[in-house]
């Protein structure tokens, strides 16, 4: 069963940016983001190692900043 764990939201700005990790038996099968801009190959890279079995959950959260950079 699917389940998700979202990132911390950027602060301020009324929570405009954030990063949610979409993961399926532990393995991450999405990224969705939100304001998070220049992410995508990141989120790209993170699916395809966790994918491979070569990152963790515990992993994520740092993975990928809400907002870029």
């Amino acid at each position: 069963m699917p389940w998700w764990t979202a990132g911390p939201a950027l602060r301020g700005e009324e929570h405009r940016a954030a990063v949610v990790h979409c993961l399926d038996e532990g393995v991450v099968e999405a990224v969705p983001l939100w304001n998070t801009w220049g992410s995508v190959p990141a989120a790209r890279e993170l699916i395809t190692r966790s994918q491979a079995g070569d990152l963790y959950i515990d992993a994520l959260e740092s993975r990928i900043r809400p907002g870029g950079a």
